[in-house]
């Protein structure tokens, strides 16, 4: 037989075990009140994780661990901490297609784990997704930003959760076009449905008076006006609006120089 020992926490009292070799030893303590989570430790400073050897449980007040097929080399001293954690909020973030976004966390304590997770779906380190901890602050970036990496971003630390609704738009480009010539604007929606208006320098844009030169589409989240046969007078600012949001682009037209020399 050998021993296991361990501290108190929040005036609970651990109890001392003693337990035969290839049993399963069962640690408990109660806190004084829920909706804290706690760390187990060894020799007060080895941090014990969820594992084959180690399992850890929290039902309410009462957490427990136990250490399975107990040998010789687990006897120590086992403590169970109880440590309330701070993050800062996340802020809601809108950006242009294309760019990078990084989201920051900072825990009131270093060295603690916290997780990523984009609508419930845990985030792993990897080519799209940058998971760095320095010290107390943590940050994801997302490479690349695209339309579809919108959504809400949980940063989660124990108890703990701090979240950000991140927006991915794609916003209208300028562009240069020779007369005769046809082109689209494009631009990428937040969602599928909403009612889009066309502008040409602040006035309204209707497929009836443009003679069908102007050809509107909306497929899902993707809206696009198309120029046919462009002439000098297309030119000029295009916007793209719903509700209270807009984007813009100059659409510029190219001038063809054509010269001609006298034979003598």
């Amino acid at each position: 037989c050998f021993t296991l020992s361990a501290l108190k926490v929040e005036n609970q009292k651990l109890r001392n075990v003693v337990i035969e070799e290839g049993n399963v030893a069962i640690l408990r303590c109660e806190l004084s009140k829920p909706g804290y989570s706690v760390e187990w430790r060894r020799r007060g400073e080895e941090h014990i994780r969820n594992g084959e050897k180690y399992h850890i449980r929290q039902r309410e007040t009462l957490v427990e661990l136990r250490i399975c097929d107990v040998m010789p080399e687990d006897s120590d001293i086992y403590t169970c901490v109880c440590e309330n954690i701070e993050t800062t909020k996340l802020k809601n973030i809108q950006i242009e297609e294309g760019l990078n976004i990084t989201l920051h966390c900072e825990v009131s304590k270093p060295n603690v784990p916290v997780e990523w997770s984009l609508g419930g779906e845990l985030l792993e380190n990897e080519e799209k997704y940058q998971i760095k901890e320095r010290g107390t602050l943590h940050e994801l970036v997302i490479i690349d930003a695209e339309p579809e990496d919108s959504g809400v971003y949980t940063c989660t630390c124990r108890e703990q959760r701090t979240k950000s609704t991140v927006k991915v738009v794609v916003t209208l480009k300028n562009q240069q076009i020779e007369e005769g010539s046809s082109v689209t604007l494009r631009c990428e929606l937040s969602k599928k449905g909403v009612p889009v208006q066309w502008q040409r320098n602040g006035a309204l844009i209707s497929e009836e008076l443009s003679r069908g030169r102007y050809q509107i589409k909306q497929e899902g989240k993707t809206v696009q006006l198309t120029i046919d046969k462009v002439q000098l007078e297309d030119g000029g600012k295009y916007s793209c609006i719903t509700g209270d949001e807009k984007t813009s682009a100059e659409l510029n037209m190219l001038y063809l120089c054509v010269s001609s020399a006298m034979q003598m």
